[in-house]
C-alpha cells in the first residue's frame, strides 16, 4: 500500500509598463510518501488447495519506507518590446536520502533571447514577407540528481542491519543476527548536471514554414565512486564507502531540429512536419585512471570515448575450400584451424601475430541498447470537406544489434533453428556424402549447439547489424458531420474515425524475425503490438 501527500503553492506576479514586461513566480513543493509492503512465499502441501499457512511458509518479508522532499523555486523574467528576453531562476531542494550536512542543494538557471527580426536593420536586409520570425536564444543551468546515488535512507548513520545474514545458534536455539553496515556514508551529495542549450526559432512566409534548431550539452560531475588509492586493512571487515568524485564526469552532446509547413491547395488544408535529433553519451574523465601499458589503455580506457561501445572481431570473408583452410597462415580457432570447414568466418589479424585473440578486437557499430543515437519523426495531416487524415512516423538509427544465443548458434540448447540459417548455409551437395562438393551459402556450415566453435564464440561484425528503421506509429482517418445535419440532430459535434497503431515498420532486421526496436541479443524481446480502433466522438 502506498500513500502519498503532495502540496504545491504558487504565487505569480506580472506587470507591463510601456515596452517593458516583468514576471515573478515563486513555488514551494512538499512531498511525503509511505510505502507499506508484504511479501509471502509458501509451498502448499497440495495443488488442489493452494492455501498459505504458517507451517508451509518459507519466506516472509515486510517493509515500511517513508520518503519526503521539499523544494523552493523562484523565477524572474523580463522582456523589452517583445524583442529582448531575459530570465533567471533557481531551485533549492532537500532530499531525504542525504545526510544532514549535504541534504540541501541550490541549482541556478538563466536564459536569454533576441528576436532579431524585430530590429529595423534586419528588416531592411530581409523583407518580413520572406523571413518574418528569427529568434536567437540560449540557456544555461545547473540541476541535481539524488536518484542515482549508491546509498539508502540511512547510509549516513552508523548502524546494523537487523536479520541480515545467517542466524546464530546459541544454546541450541536459532537467534536472529545483525550485520554491521560499515562506515557511515556522510560525504555523498547531489550529482550535478550542467545544462547548455543554444538555438534558434524561425518563421518564413508569414509562418507557413516554421522550425527550430538546437545544440545541447549536458555535463554530469561529482559522480560517486571509490578512491582505489586509499586502502583499508582487510581485517576491518568493510571497504571504503563511495563519495562524490569531481573527476568522474560524463556528457551528452547533440543537435536537434524540427521543421513544419502548413498550406492549402483548393479546399484541402494540409501540413507536414519533420524532426531529427542526434545525441550520444561520452565519458569525459574518471578518477586517476591507471594502465599497465599503451595496449591496456587502448582496450580499457574510458576517457573521451562514447559509452556503451561493443568490441568484437572484424570478419573479412569466409573460407571457400578445405585447401584454403589448410594453407591459411593465421590461427583462427586457436586449434590450428583443425575445427574449420568451408564457409567458416575469417577474422582480421590486426596485429599480424598469426593468432586471433583479444588483441584483434576493435569497436564495432554504434553500441547496443534501446536508445538510438539518431531519432526522428514525420507527421502528415490533411482535411477536406469534413474528412481529416493524420499519419505519424518515427525513425531510429545509430544503434547496433549483435545476434547471440538463438540468433547465432544453430539449435542453441537443443532448440529451434533460425530460418535464415536453413535457407542459405554452406553444406555438402549430398548431405549423406562428406566427399560431395560444397555448396556456398550466406552462413557457415551448421553445427549442433556448438557455442564454443569459432563462428559463434566471438562477437564479430558478421553478427552485427547497425539498425535503421522507420515505423508508422499512427494512422487515422475521420469524418465529421456537417453543421447543417448536426443542427437537425441536436448534436454539437459528431466525428467517426478509424485508426491504427504500429501498423508497419520498414527496417533492416525483419529478415531475422525480430522487431527493429530490439534489446535482448537472443531476439526474445516481445514485439510491439498492433492496434486497430473504430469509434465515434459525440458532443451534445
Amino acid at each position: 500500500m502506498i500513500t502519498s501527500t503532495d502540496v504545491q503553492l504558487q504565487a505569480d506576479y506580472a506587470h507591463t509598463f510601456g515596452k517593458h514586461s516583468i514576471g515573478v513566480t515563486f513555488v514551494t513543493e512538499r512531498n511525503k510518501r509511505r510505502d507499506l509492503n508484504n511479501w509471502v512465499h509458501a509451498v502448499p502441501t497440495t495443488n488442489v488447495l493452494p492455501l498459505i499457512y504458517f507451517s508451509t511458509m518459507d519466506t516472509y518479508d515486510d517493509g515500511d519506507i517513508t520518503t519526503s522532499k521539499i523544494g523552493y523555486v523562484g523565477r524572474i523574467s523580463y522582456n523589452y518590446n517583445n524583442k529582448y528576453y531575459l530570465e533567471v531562476a533557481g531551485r533549492r531542494d532537500a532530499s531525504y536520502i542525504l545526510s544532514p550536512e549535504h541534504k540541501w542543494g541550490t541549482f541556478p538557471f538563466a536564459s536569454g533571447g533576441w528576436r532579431i527580426t524585430q530590429e529595423p536593420f534586419f528588416q531592411r536586409l530581409i523583407s518580413p514577407d520572406i523571413l518574418n520570425e528569427l529568434k536567437l536564444r540560449g540557456s544555461y543551468g545547473l540541476t541535481g540528481d539524488d536518484r542515482n546515488l549508491p546509498i539508502d535512507e540511512f547510509s549516513y548513520l552508523e548502524a546494523y542491519d537487523y536479520n541480515d545474514g545467517n542466524p546464530a545458534i546459541l544454546d541450541g536455539n536459532a537467534v536472529i543476527s545483525s550485520k554491521y553496515r560499515g562506515l557511515p556514508v556522510t560525504t555523498i551529495t547531489w550529482i550535478k548536471s550542467h545544462m547548455l542549450d543554444l538555438g534558434l526559432d524561425f518563421g518564413l512566409f508569414h509562418n507557413k514554414l516554421t522550425g527550430s534548431f538546437d545544440y545541447f550539452k549536458r555535463v554530469r560531475s561529482d559522480i560517486p565512486g571509490t578512491k582505489y588509492d586509499v586502502l583499508l586493512p582487510s581485517e576491518l571487515g568493510y571497504t571504503l564507502p563511495e563519495e562524490n568524485l569531481p573527476d568522474n564526469k560524463d556528457k551528452v552532446e547533440g543537435l536537434e531540429g524540427a521543421i513544419n509547413y502548413h498550406g492549402q491547395a483548393g479546399k484541402v488544408n494540409f501540413s507536414i512536419g519533420a524532426n531529427l535529433s542526434y545525441a550520444r553519451t561520452y565519458t569525459v574523465s574518471t578518477y586517476k585512471p591507471r594502465f599497465f601499458n599503451s595496449l591496456d589503455q587502448y582496450y580499457n580506457s574510458q576517457e573521451g570515448r562514447p559509452q556503451n561501445l561493443d568490441w568484437g572481431y572484424t570478419v573479412i570473408g569466409q573460407f571457400t575450400s578445405q585447401d584454403q583452410i589448410n594453407n591459411y597462415p593465421v590461427n583462427i580457432d586457436g586449434q590450428g584451424n583443425s575445427t574449420l570447414l568451408p564457409g567458416d568466418l575469417i577474422y582480421k589479424d590486426f596485429n599480424n601475430d598469426g593468432v586471433i585473440n583479444k588483441e584483434d578486437t576493435r569497436p564495432l557499430g554504434w553500441g547496443g541498447g534501446r536508445n538510438p543515437i539518431f531519432n526522428g519523426g514525420l507527421n502528415l495531416a490533411a482535411s477536406w470537406n469534413g474528412f481529416d487524415f493524420h499519419m505519424d512516423f518515427s525513425m531510429g538509427a545509430g544503434y547496433s544489434f549483435v545476434r547471440d544465443y538463438e540468433m547465432r548458434w544453430p539449435y542453441q540448447n537443443g532448440g529451434a533453428l533460425q530460418e535464415v540459417f536453413y535457407d542459405s548455409h554452406w553444406h555438402h551437395e549430398d548431405i549423406y556424402d562428406v566427399n560431395s562438393p560444397w555448396v556456398a551459402g550466406d552462413y557457415p556450415a551448421m553445427r549442433f549447439n556448438e557455442s564454443g566453435q569459432s563462428n559463434y564464440n566471438k562477437p564479430s561484425s558478421f553478427w552485427l547489424t547497425n539498425i535503421k528503421y522507420i515505423r508508422c506509429r499512427t494512422l487515422e482517418l475521420g469524418y465529421s458531420l456537417p453543421s447543417e445535419l448536426l443542427e437537425r440532430l441536436k448534436i454539437s459535434k459528431a466525428r467517426f474515425y478509424v485508426n491504427a497503431n504500429n501498423l508497419f515498420s520498414i527496417d533492416n532486421v525483419h529478415q531475422y524475425g525480430i522487431d527493429a526496436e530490439i534489446y535482448d541479443n537472443n531476439g526474445l524481446t516481445y514485439p510491439q503490438s498492433k492496434y486497430l480502433n473504430v469509434g465515434i466522438n459525440l458532443s451534445f
